[in-house]
């Protein structure tokens, strides 16, 4: 997409990198998505948490303020709640 080159060369990064986390985020999506093996939900979990907690990092480098700068720590927020909810409902599954 022509908006992710243009944020990605406004932050400093080469084009490259928006081929492999795209590629990178699709195989956590699908980690996401399945209940079968736990670990791999979770490294998906952490993969996300770094690539919001880098964005957050990279747009406040640069100097970017309001929408450019929230809406990853919106996504991390809500990465938050979807991991809480998701270890609370493995407890009571398990407990049951």
């Amino acid at each position: 997409m022509p908006q992710g080159a243009a944020m990605l060369k406004h932050l400093g990064y080469p084009l490259y990198l928006l081929i492999m986390s795209g590629v990178a985020k699709l195989f956590g999506a699908v980690a996401l998505l399945q209940n079968k093996y736990k670990s791999l939900k979770e490294w998906a979990f952490a993969g996300f948490f770094i690539e919001f907690v880098f964005a957050i990092w990279s747009h406040a480098a640069v100097g970017d303020g309001g929408t450019d700068t929230a809406m990853p720590v919106v996504f991390l927020v809500y990465l938050f709640v979807t991991y809480y909810f998701w270890k609370r409902y493995n407890t009571i599954t398990v407990q049951s």
